[in-house]
């Protein structure tokens, strides 16, 4: 994947002066403190265009359903302006209508001339109206752009997707797609099919040779957690099934990744050492 990404998505150095070199600016679509899968495909891109670039400024795009509902483009309250208003009752207005946008993320009214690559880094969710300032952006500020590690639950056409997404795809330095669904439905931008990016969210140093099991760490998963960040029914009472066979033949240890999770772990396995990280 390195050397796919260093033949297409190589950037002019910017430099100010002789010798003196500016530091790139790269927005990445992801979600801070939502999914884990997000976090770890986002450490695995910035470790591959660090390998290409050295050392950039990452920017977020953050496609939380907290902080980016699906239609806030369309608010015209989301907006720095609005975040500097200041009026009588506006704490109680605020509390049911969404005024400002104070998250430390990409603004869309901002002057975004500024950056330097935009990337789509992994997940299902790589168009649509969540995502439709940033590709907006793009084309305002004609900004180069990749794919890296998308994927789709189902089938689609390159056709079927509207103007705006697609001009955007078509102009792509680089797509890359982690399934069969994907990967035929963009089969005429060739896309390259391989691993998830998040394979390279591990740091070389943390390698080890493995010559036993001794100790197994089990993700927990429950049903009882928001839409997005909860297993089906039917998947919860198999994981708890494998856990319980598991716990009786191994050391094991739970692993939690949403904050939902945390009161029924205690419930199921009480007195099981679990540990949470987002």
């Amino acid at each position: 994947m390195l050397a796919i990404v260093h033949l297409t998505v190589g950037l002019p150095r910017k430099k100010i002066g002789e010798g003196i070199e500016i530091k790139k600016n790269v927005v990445f679509s992801s979600t801070r403190q939502w999914n884990v899968g997000d976090e770890f495909i986002l450490r695995g891109c910035i470790r591959l265009l660090s390998e290409l670039f050295g050392e950039f400024n990452p920017i977020i795009y953050n496609r939380h359903p907290d902080v980016r509902p699906r239609l806030n483009h369309l608010n015209p309250l989301r907006s720095k302006w609005a975040a500097n208003l200041e009026f009588w009752g506006r704490p109680l207005l605020e509390s049911f209508l969404r005024i400002g946008f104070w998250d430390d993320s990409f603004k869309g009214d901002h002057d975004n001339s500024y950056l330097d690559l935009a990337v789509f880094a992994g997940t299902p969710e790589w168009y649509g109206p969540r995502l439709k300032t940033l590709y907006e952006a793009i084309a305002t500020y004609n900004l180069p752009v990749c794919f890296l590690g998308i994927g789709s639950s189902y089938p689609f056409r390159l056709r079927d997707i509207s103007k705006t997404y697609r001009k955007v795809l078509e102009k792509a330095r680089l797509i890359v797609v982690r399934d069969s669904l994907t990967e035929e439905g963009l089969k005429s931008l060739r896309p390259h099919r391989l691993p998830c990016p998040a394979l390279f969210a591990a740091l070389a140093e943390e390698e080890r040779q493995v010559s036993g099991v001794t100790k197994i760490g089990l993700v927990f998963a429950t049903n009882l957690a928001v839409v997005n960040n909860r297993v089906t029914e039917d998947t919860f009472r198999f994981m708890m099934a494998l856990f319980s066979r598991l716990m009786e033949k191994y050391d094991c240890e739970l692993v939690c990744h949403y904050i939902d999770e945390l009161p029924e772990v205690r419930k199921i396995f009480p007195g099981t050492k679990f540990h949470y990280s987002f």
